[in-house]
């Protein structure tokens, strides 16, 4: 019973908990925080982060953040900012009254002028 208390408690505290610690926490630190930065953090710099970088941040780039720098804030800044550029195209008589006339004046407008300019900022 005290093997047992010390092989399973302390082969349960070795091995669970140091390896609990060892193989859970340092293969917890190794394996789930070491692959917790290997696999959680550099596959949580892979895949959470960078696909956190991916696609969280580089769908955090392109979809939170490039669709918080293309919706929130290149749609704040392309809607304040193309909000401004499509206040300038509603003033232009160019190819862009041909896109903007589409649709409503205030996402139509927006839109359009948006793929326009990046299209022409891209190309």
């Amino acid at each position: 019973y005290l093997p047992g208390y010390i092989y399973l408690y302390l082969s349960v505290y070795i091995y669970l908990y140091l390896s609990g610690y060892i193989y859970l926490y340092l293969s917890g630190y190794i394996y789930l925080y070491l692959s917790g930065y290997i696999y959680l953090y550099l596959s949580g710099y892979i895949y959470p982060y960078l696909s956190g970088y991916i696609y969280p941040y580089l769908s955090g780039y392109i979809y939170p953040y490039l669709s918080g720098y293309i919706y929130p804030y290149l749609s704040g800044y392309i809607y304040l900012y193309l909000e401004l550029i499509s206040s300038t195209c509603h003033t232009q008589h160019s190819a862009l009254t041909m896109l903007r006339g589409l649709s409503t004046p205030t996402q139509g407008n927006l839109i359009f002028c948006c793929v326009a300019v990046t299209l022409a900022v891209c190309a």
